[in-house]
């Protein structure tokens, strides 16, 4: 089994400081683009093929280290890197997806293997109902998560465009970030990826 890349372009829609809580943010898509399988391209992007590799067997670094998951999401991708820590009952499965909840023993054996904690709230009923917070553990199985800027995005790929053809779906990557830049400016407009395998 190889590696692949779960990406998503967000972009926050607020008035205040970019990324700064989850209210405004939003994803381009509800699930992760469609990205082919490019070693080259993923530890240019975040080494997401050479993280666990020796160093002499390593790519050279990306031009930004990886950042972890940043803490303020938009809902789709909550949804797809973590699970719910149910203890006190499951989330609404409109909320929630019903496929993504375990048990408090099973994330602290997820913990064991890596994993991290976060959370999130649940609202709902247009304030009628209080918030409820949930929390969150990431799936054991995603690694090396970080994020990007539309100019480090373009950097990245562009260290390898003179080498290569790009391929499509880094392409359509581009062109769907360069349309929220022109919509929303730079600062609001970010690339979120991890890996697994």
């Amino acid at each position: 089994m190889g590696t692949d890349i779960h990406a998503f372009v967000e972009l926050d829609s607020s008035d205040r400081e970019p990324f700064s809580g989850t209210a405004g943010i939003h994803s381009v898509a509800d699930g992760d683009l469609w990205l082919e399988r490019d070693y080259e391209i993923f530890d240019a992007l975040a080494w997401g093929r050479s993280w666990d590799l020796a160093p002499e067997h390593r790519s050279p670094p990306p031009l930004v280290a990886p950042r972890g998951i940043p803490r303020a999401l938009s809902l789709p991708v909550t949804w797809a890197y973590y699970a719910i820590v149910a203890t006190d009952g499951t989330p609404d499965g409109r909320f929630w997806p019903v496929d993504a909840v375990v048990s408090a023993d099973e994330a602290a054996a997820w913990e064991k293997r890596g994993s991290v904690r976060s959370a999130v709230e649940q609202t709902g009923h247009f304030g009628r109902t209080p918030p409820q917070l949930w929390a969150l553990v990431s799936k054991p199985w995603w690694h090396t998560a970080s994020w990007l800027r539309p100019s480090e995005l373009d950097e990245s790929l562009a260290r390898l465009r003179y080498r290569r053809r790009l391929p499509f779906g880094y392409k359509l990557l581009q062109t769907i970030v360069d349309a929220c830049v022109d919509e929303f400016g730079a600062e609001r407009v970010r690339v979120v990826v991890w890996f697994d395998n």
